[in-house]
């Protein structure tokens, strides 16, 4: 396994390599999939980071104002482990990326909404929809974790919290996830979009919610610890601790 001083802006990762433990300060401008502060586009190769932090933006940052995609993983069969991804709009990002194994990643503090809402009266705006992900538009409400089209995958111990949103799929078939906590998110906990047979299994999911002011208002505003969604099926939840979430 190849051993890098420390992870570089833009830089490819194409081969089996282990980093030292750190912080790194790795902006990025695009939430779009197609760049990211970090690309691994090599297949059958294992990144560990050994504990390092990546972060997009400073730890100060307004939650509404962090931006860009820390890590896209691009090729096959990777598996990606013991890493902290902080400060971005998008946090780990997979695309056709079948055999992917996530292991130990905290993607947790990246981007959330600014609610209008206040204590003493709902604002409607901070309603969500996720009526269409054709063209990626759940992207709009940012991921700590975002994979597409990538089947046959992993996601294990893994964390995200003080968010918007947790793990999201889409069209992705046949995964494992967990021993995860995708908790304190302020929309979804996990997210299904056209994504069939995966197991969902002992996994903390509590606290993902919006839209509520104790004895005021009780709205929801389309959070939920999990939301199965357009022609997803024969999906297995069981063992998971799913509370007090906007929808459920």
């Amino acid at each position: 396994m190849e051993r890098q001083p420390h992870p570089t802006q833009g830089m490819r990762i194409t081969k089996s390599t282990r980093f030292p433990s750190g912080i790194w300060i790795l902006p990025s401008t695009d939430q779009t999939l197609q760049s990211a502060a970090v690309m691994i586009t090599g297949s059958n190769i294992t990144v560990d980071f050994q504990g390092a932090t990546l972060r997009g933006t400073a730890p100060a940052t307004e939650p509404n104002q962090r931006i860009g995609t820390g890590i896209i993983v691009l090729g096959k069969n990777v598996t990606l482990r013991n890493v902290n991804v902080h400060g971005y709009k998008v946090g780990i990002a997979a695309r056709y990326a079948s055999g992917l194994n996530l292991e130990n990643v905290n993607a947790s503090w990246n981007w959330k909404q600014r609610l209008a809402s206040t204590p003493e009266k709902e604002d409607t705006s901070d309603w969500m929809s996720y009526h269409q992900n054709e063209q990626h538009e759940w992207l709009r409400y940012g991921a700590a974790i975002y994979l597409d089209n990538t089947d046959d995958f992993v996601v294990r111990s893994s964390v995200a919290v003080g968010g918007q949103n947790g793990l999201m799929l889409t069209n992705c078939n046949r995964g494992k996830i967990y021993n995860n906590r995708f908790s304190f998110l302020s929309s979804l906990g996990i997210g299904l979009y056209r994504s069939c047979w995966n197991h969902v299994l002992h996994n903390s999911i509590d606290w993902c919610v919006r839209g509520y002011s104790h004895g005021i208002y009780n709205r929801g505003q389309d959070s939920a610890g999990i939301l199965v969604y357009e022609q997803s099926s024969n999906n297995v939840f069981a063992y998971n601790s799913v509370t007090h979430g906007g929808d459920g």
